[in-house]
């Protein structure tokens, strides 16, 4: 890691002691939003992403966060991808703190940007800074930077709360760019709006595999050619997809599939 010179800022000024519980919430959710963003918008370099804590400084609490992503280490495209994270995140934040619901923004994200400024918004003149910082020869730099006090994280807050209630109370959760993996195949076309026989695993909603059912004759139609025509298995095929996931009784039961965005082919496991 020595040839690092792209990392993460996290940076949490409190006036009075937080509970290890809240800062703990705060660093988990830069590192999940983190791996989010590589899946979602770099897939090539999806589980080969991993954060380790350079260093904690003395007064305010300062972390360096190393994004170790192997294929990288040594691409000023690096510094690039920490820069899009920092401008994607603070946008979802930003949206929030104005109170303006994300329709690309799931439960779990929800719990991040809940836990991201728990620590914050208990505190009477607290703030929290995340920054993507480069080392330029022998100084620091920050590049792009998010920062949110009090008020603001306690307004961010409730707009992720109400957000998360209101998808709770919804039959059918909009789901955006998750990625679908094929568990159980059916090469019989079926009807739109209607179940399938096929069964799917999309690890955002439900490890377990759900059925599916199809929103429109493209989405099916781009499917079912690697089920019928491809010559690729798959079962090793992932799917970015849009869609909808069908709820009983708060449990997920289908995905409703309205569009594929494209596909990928997925790493051996070890």
């Amino acid at each position: 890691m020595s040839g690092i010179t792209h990392y993460l800022e996290l940076k949490i000024d409190l006036e009075k002691p937080a509970e290890l519980y809240d800062l703990v919430r705060s660093f988990t959710a830069v590192g999940k939003q983190f791996e989010e963003y590589i899946r979602a918008f770099h897939p090539a370099y999806a589980g080969e992403t991993k954060i380790y804590v350079k260093e904690i400084r003395k007064g305010s609490i300062v972390a360096d966060l190393l994004p170790v992503v192997q294929p990288l280490i040594q691409n000023m495209d690096s510094a690039l991808i920490v820069d899009g994270f920092i401008t994607r995140y603070g946008g979802i934040l930003t949206s929030y703190l104005r109170g303006q619901k994300r329709q690309d923004v799931r439960k779990s994200d929800l719990d991040d940007i809940m836990g991201q400024v728990a620590a914050i918004a208990k505190d009477p003149n607290g703030s929290v800074a995340i920054s993507s910082v480069d080392i330029d020869k022998t100084k620091a730099r920050t590049r792009v930077a998010i920062k949110f006090n009090t008020q603001d994280s306690k307004k961010i807050e409730a707009a992720a709360y109400d957000h998360k209630k209101q998808i709770e109370a919804k039959a059918y959760e909009t789901i955006g760019n998750s990625l679908m993996v094929f568990w159980q195949s059916n090469v019989k076309d079926g009807e739109v709006g209607k179940r399938t026989g096929e069964k799917v695993v999309v690890e955002d909603v439900s490890t377990n595999p759900l059925a599916v059912v199809y929103d429109s004759d493209l989405a099916e139609e781009r499917i079912k050619h690697e089920t019928k025509d491809g010559d690729r298995n798959l079962y090793k095929l992932g799917f970015y997809i849009n869609g909808r996931v069908e709820r009983l009784n708060g449990r997920p039961v289908a995905i409703r599939v309205s569009e594929v965005l494209r596909i990928i082919e997925l790493p051996d496991e070890d």
